[in-house]
């Protein structure tokens, strides 16, 4: 949505984006929803442990039995959700909103 606000479209977050500042805009402009994919994956160790702890297996690459597990509803899902808010809120502009008599201008 921050790529919408930045062309000039009205989305929900207005309020959110307009105490932002352009760089912090910028970085959220460039995620995608391919940026969610980290949140949408499990992973699970099959040996006593790892972390800080462990000096042998700081994380749980180091392990010697480890799966990852996709949940590719949940990103499905939030792709889904994310895909659904721009078509939503992209097709219209501040100049279809003018043609139509709302002022979408900032107070």
């Amino acid at each position: 949505m921050a790529t919408m606000f930045l062309r000039g479209h009205p989305t929900p977050m207005d309020s959110i984006y307009r105490k932002k500042k352009l760089v912090e805009l910028q970085k959220e402009a460039s995620r995608t929803s391919d940026s969610l994919q980290r949140f949408c994956c499990v992973r699970v160790s099959f040996c006593k442990g790892f972390g800080a702890a462990y000096r042998t297996r700081p994380d749980i690459t180091s392990c010697p039995v480890w799966i990852e597990l996709k949940v590719n509803g949940a990103y499905d899902y939030m792709d889904a959700i994310l895909t659904d808010l721009g078509n939503r809120y992209d097709p219209m502009g501040i100049e279809e909103f003018a043609k139509l008599g709302i002022n979408v201008s900032e107070d």
